[in-house]
């Protein structure tokens, strides 16, 4: 064929991964510094969401909440941040320019959220099994919704040619 299938299949040098890795992450330049800085606010409240979530059973068994309804409170706080992230998307899609915004206010609400769920697991507020729930499902909501967001963050931060081992490593 006269064209290339892909357009990293069209560039002009074979470059290794370990290369392209080096030039995404390791040169001391601010779409680098950027990069790193994305990946930090995405990785961190998630990692720790996520183990939170393994033990999420275990962690509500001292508090009469079974194992089946542990699961379900995690399934749901998945599922509904799965469904809130295309919408979010579709909405920064309309809004440019206000992504980081967006991640911020998503990321204050599941901290309002989680706190709520926390205070209320500690006995410091009143509240019953739906509250919990809904605190919870709050919570994963807004914390899950902005993951489509970040990989916008990244493209915008990094030249083309970078995005694309960017995002694989995000």
């Amino acid at each position: 064929p006269t064209r290339s299938a892909a357009v990293t299949a069209a560039a002009s040098e074979a470059r290794s991964c370990s290369d392209s890795f080096r030039e995404v992450f390791c040169k001391c330049s601010q779409a680098g510094a950027g990069l790193w800085a994305i990946a930090f606010a995405f990785a961190m409240p998630l990692g720790v969401y996520s183990g939170w979530g393994a033990v999420l059973a275990i962690n509500l068994q001292e508090f009469e909440i079974s194992a089946l309804a542990a699961g379900w409170l995690g399934c749901a706080m998945t599922l509904v941040g799965c469904f809130a992230g295309v919408i979010i998307g579709a909405w920064a899609d309309r809004f440019r320019g206000n992504m980081k915004g967006a991640v911020l206010v998503c990321y204050a609400i599941s901290t309002v959220a989680f706190l709520w769920f926390a205070l209320i697991i500690l006995g410091v507020i009143r509240g019953s099994h739906v509250t919990l729930y809904l605190t919870g499902t709050v919570g994963g909501t807004f914390l899950n919704a902005p993951i489509p967001l970040f990989f916008e963050l990244v493209r915008a931060a990094l030249p083309r040619r970078a995005f694309y081992l960017a995002t694989r490593i995000v």
